[in-house]
């Protein structure tokens, strides 16, 4: 299953994974895609490997009927529902991140049943046990490059521990507007 992390900092929001996909507990990539960016907003998913890409075509094809103004950004709680509605429909966790009405990233939790959540950190998957208590004994990053730092060392520490996260770590950042 692996793992995706979310930090929402000063700055923007990243999203970090590892690239490995198990299934049935037998290695089916190394070079799996667990975080999607979209025009504006990243999305990272966790589950089944079929489960996680029917998700982001689900997410992709919603996006493309929204219809949002020349020049602002789809909202980050618009995106939320999207995403919730699509998890729920597949049975995936998500973390997604967007921008607010005032332009700043933020991040959200999608949970199987389109449960969505306001978070600072997160982690989901099979290592995000791991991950999540490591980012725990950090303090809260500096600035959005000191958080993609962060966000892959909480990847590379679960991928040390849980034989379903590995591969290569992966991070996206979604900067605020200024």
């Amino acid at each position: 299953m692996g793992v995706v992390v979310a930090i929402d900092a000063d700055g923007g929001a990243v999203l970090a994974s590892d690239t490995l996909a198990v299934d049935d507990g037998r290695v089916t990539s190394e070079n799996a895609e667990q975080l999607f960016e979209f025009d504006g907003a990243i999305v990272g998913a966790v589950g089944d490997r079929g489960d996680v890409d029917e998700f982001a075509r689900t997410v992709q094809g919603e996006l493309q009927q929204v219809d949002v103004e020349t020049g602002t950004d789809l909202d980050v709680g618009r995106l939320g529902r999207i995403a919730a509605s699509a998890a729920a429909d597949v049975g995936v966790e998500a973390l997604v991140a967007g921008r607010d009405d005032v332009g700043d990233a933020s991040v959200r939790r999608v949970g199987t049943s389109g449960d969505l959540v306001s978070v600072t950190t997160g982690a989901l998957g099979s290592g995000s046990a791991v991950a999540l208590g490591f980012l725990e004994g950090k303090d809260p990053p500096e600035s959005l490059s000191d958080a993609v730092e962060l966000a892959r060392e909480s990847v590379q520490a679960a991928q040390d521990v849980d034989v379903e996260t590995g591969g290569d770590v992966e991070a996206v950042t979604l900067e605020d507007r200024e």
